[in-house]
């Protein structure tokens, strides 16, 4: 099954398609994860259960995600850990994410290309989540804050609204650096989020690490250059702005 994932789409795959819109998926259980997490009415859905809180989710992989993440001992945890920095993580999938992030050379990394328009990322999840940005909002199934009027199209967007909003400071779990005493309550920062002036974690370990090592993202109408890439569309908007318009007569 996992060599699906290094198989080119042009090469005979059977396909398993939705018949309520235009997704399809590679395995059958892709599609039955998609089924219900996106057609099946909420009534209808056998929920998994946290025993140790009141977490549930509709699939149970997310469950053991969630109690390894939240309620187990970190000296019991195997940790991934990254051979090139401090980095470590309680999945193997994240570890391997950091790894395309933070050190992969460009050149070497297979782009995940939005076919509406010329975004693209080193990460397939992130391209799923900037596809709802072409999306009709009506057809968008939105998570609506139950305190206040936030809705969001992402369920970890809600969340990290309510954590940042609505939860007390004593009961979160902050994300701690090993090299000073900086804290976040995030550990990455979603690509579509809009809260430009919060960080993560992730963004903050640039600080300590080497400039030879970094990928620097660099303007092609002057000499800035940024260590992330949405500083760089920002300087962008904020000094180039004049010379982006595309004028009509």
């Amino acid at each position: 099954m996992h060599m699906l994932v290094h198989k080119d789409p042009s090469q005979i795959i059977k396909w398993y398609e939705c018949s309520l819109c235009d997704y399809k998926g590679k395995q059958k259980r892709y599609l039955n994860q998609h089924m219900t997490g996106t057609h099946k009415d909420l009534s209808e859905i056998k929920w998994y259960k946290c025993n140790l809180c009141d977490y549930k989710a509709k699939q149970k992989m997310s469950v053991k995600r969630h109690v390894i993440s939240m309620h187990k001992d970190p000296s019991k945890i195997k940790w991934h850990e990254c051979s090139l920095c401090g980095y470590k993580a309680k999945r193997k999938y994240c570890l391997d994410s950091h790894i395309t992030a933070f050190h992969t050379n460009s050149s070497e990394i297979k782009w995940q290309e939005c076919n509406l328009c010329d975004y693209k990322t080193k990460q397939k999840t992130h391209l799923n989540t900037h596809m709802l940005v072409h999306k009709d909002p009506s057809d968008v199934e939105w998570y609506e804050c139950s305190s206040c009027s936030f809705k969001a199209k992402q369920k970890q967007n809600l969340k990290r609204h309510v954590m940042s909003i609505h939860k007390d400071p004593s009961e979160i779990k902050w994300y701690e650096c090993c090299w000073c005493e900086y804290k976040a309550k995030r550990k990455y920062l979603c690509a579509t989020t809009r809260e430009n002036k919060k960080t993560d974690l992730s963004t903050h370990m640039l600080v300590h690490k080497e400039a030879a090592d970094v990928e620097w993202y660099e303007c092609s109408l002057c000499s800035y250059k940024a260590k992330r890439k949405k500083h760089l569309k920002r300087h962008t908007i904020a000094i180039h702005k004049e010379r982006m318009i595309k004028w009509h007569e």
